[in-house]
């Protein structure tokens, strides 16, 4: 049952995903305004994300990218770790180390490339408003 738990988990996740899709507009529409856009006027770093997310639930890649790339590209890679450590853990695989130990040993070029991606999302977002 122990090998089984990320896989499950990972499949609850996953269904729960799509079970809740068609109330994801909903609730997007309940949320508040951005605080910071709504004080200076320009878009934050995770403008977009809401209208990303919506745009995955419903199938729409291109309209999610386009709302906001690095919140896009965080939500895919994460939903495809998560599934590949389950299906290693139900292989019996050894599984990686927690993140919490990773964050002491990040390298500076991946804290750089981190950052970069960022500022990029940021000038992306500046650009497209």
């Amino acid at each position: 049952m122990k090998r089984l738990l990320p896989l499950l988990l990972w499949l609850a996740g996953t269904t729960a995903a799509f079970a809740t899709r068609s109330y994801l507009p909903l609730l997007a529409e309940l949320m508040p305004p951005c605080p910071f856009r709504t004080f200076t006027g320009l878009p934050c770093p995770s403008c977009g994300s809401t209208r990303a997310a919506l745009a995955l639930s419903q199938g729409q890649w291109k309209l999610a990218w386009t709302g906001n790339p690095l919140f896009t590209a965080t939500m895919i890679g994460g939903a495809v770790l998560s599934l590949a450590w389950a299906v290693m853990a139900l292989a019996g695989m050894p599984l990686p180390p927690p993140v919490r130990e990773l964050e002491r040993r990040w390298p500076f070029w991946l804290r750089l490339a981190a950052a970069l991606a960022l500022v990029a999302n940021w000038i992306w977002l500046f650009l497209k408003a």
